[in-house]
């Protein structure tokens, strides 16, 4: 059974699906990023794709139904659990950045509102995509990456100068739908 890592993003998942790989058989991307490039297999290129998958679950419904069978036909489904504020920091620290792979020294001290609600919207689609699948292996953010969590979180928005506010706006927005993003 082939392994397909499907999570949230800024979940460690990248990593994961590399871990997962470890014949060093390059990962298949199943991305439609807005805020970095991003490449998505083909349908042809999925089911001769030998190496692990990976993908979040806000774009997920993006794939063709035919992608979406042969994925819960042929793979085992790999999630990742991380607390949902400690990946909306990081997320809109990439979207602010366009880069994924970002440094602490680059950290804004400002970060615009407008990230904030780019980010609920491109999430809303999350929930109800993961709910349509079934998991295979759960994993713990904490577990995977040395309780890294926390100070990973405190590091990047020690120096936004404006993240509480940030936060707050955040808070407000999935509190008015239902908090779905805790998953």
């Amino acid at each position: 059974m082939k392994h397909a890592v499907i999570s949230n993003p800024r979940t460690g998942s990248r990593e994961l699906a590399l871990q997962l790989s470890r014949d060093n058989v390059e990962i298949g991307y199943l991305h439609f990023a807005k805020s970095v490039p991003s490449n998505c297999l083909s349908y042809e290129e999925l089911i001769s794709c030998n190496g692990v998958i990976h993908g979040h679950w806000h774009t997920i419904d993006y794939l063709s139904n035919q992608h979406k069978l042969y994925i819960k036909k042929n793979y085992k489904i790999h999630h990742i659990v991380r607390n949902h504020e400690h990946r909306f920091a990081s997320s809109i620290i990439v979207m602010h950045l366009g880069n994924i792979n970002f440094k602490r020294n680059q950290i804004p001290k400002f970060i615009s509102k407008e990230h904030v609600y780019k980010y609920i919207n491109r999430m809303r689609p999350a929930y109800n995509s993961y709910l349509n699948w079934k998991i295979d292996y759960l994993h713990c953010f904490d577990d995977l990456y040395n309780n890294s969590s926390e100070a990973n979180f405190q590091s990047n928005t020690i120096g936004i100068e404006n993240y509480s506010e940030l936060s707050e706006l955040y808070y407000t927005l999935i509190k008015k739908e239902n908090y779905q993003w805790i998953f």
